[in-house]
């Protein structure tokens, strides 16, 4: 019988524990509490996440790599692939109507050329000046030029040298063929009718020079001229003749 009612007894007290939980726990809405906001993204993280999405819209052409900066590639450096890179190979410049003189300030001599060709002279007078005295004429712009690469099509380089006639010994033709190569081949001597000034006239040939050139000198009594152009059988040879022609040595 005791027994009994200590069974009744701890049963009456676990019920009430239970109940005195139940009335102090707080009531509870159904629906959870919204989570905290957001805070706003700083200026600094929108933009690096507007460049992270950039760099990977970037496309990257066939031998390029993509650079860390958004829209910029740089250039895969396999040698194979470096002639690409170039710059474009210069045009020849047809010889214009329109004739301009040049008349050289040092040793006074002078020739006619087309206005679109490209002079490389001095235009003042040199009081020492170096021998030999070079003047350059070409139908393409030389600062274009790229070694192996030479102009489309034909063009025409035309190359004046003047030396003084105390450093040409008595043959004129032994001092043009020591200037070259020793193996260089020489037709035959020409002789040309110049401005009141007989020229000699040669096309040379040899394995140090890239093409033909044709080579013409004349002795005015007080230096000696070489004028060559090439290729010899470019189809400007007759505009070349023609400044040739015109050349008057004073």
């Amino acid at each position: 019988m005791k027994k009994v009612f200590l069974i009744s007894i701890i049963s009456l007290l676990l019920l009430t524990v239970s109940v005195v939980m139940l009335i102090a726990q707080p009531d509870r809405p159904n629906d959870l509490p919204p989570p905290p906001a957001t805070p706003p993204v700083s200026q600094d993280q929108a933009l690096l996440d507007k460049e992270q999405r950039e760099r990977q819209q970037v496309p990257v052409k066939p031998g390029a790599t993509a650079t860390p900066h958004p829209g910029e590639v740089i250039l895969d450096r396999d040698p194979v692939n470096l002639g690409a890179s170039l710059p474009p190979t210069p045009a020849a410049y047809e010889p214009s109507d329109t004739l301009t003189s040049y008349r050289d300030a040092t040793f006074g001599f002078s020739f006619d050329y087309p206005t679109n060709w490209i002079l490389d002279a001095p235009t003042e007078k040199i009081d020492q000046p170096l021998v030999p005295y070079e003047v350059f004429l070409t139908n393409f712009n030389p600062e274009m030029q790229i070694k192996n690469n030479p102009p489309d099509g034909s063009f025409v380089s035309i190359h004046i040298v003047v030396s003084g006639k105390s450093n040409v010994d008595e043959s004129m033709e032994r001092w043009v063929r020591s200037g070259y190569h020793p193996d260089t081949q020489f037709t035959a001597l020409e002789p040309m009718t110049g401005q009141k000034v007989t020229m000699q006239r040669w096309i040379a040939t040899g394995p140090t020079l890239p093409y033909e050139l044709v080579i013409v000198t004349l002795n005015n009594g007080a230096n000696v001229y070489s004028i060559s152009y090439g290729p010899a059988k470019t189809k400007y040879s007759e505009t070349a003749e023609k400044v040739i022609s015109s050349f008057v040595a004073p």
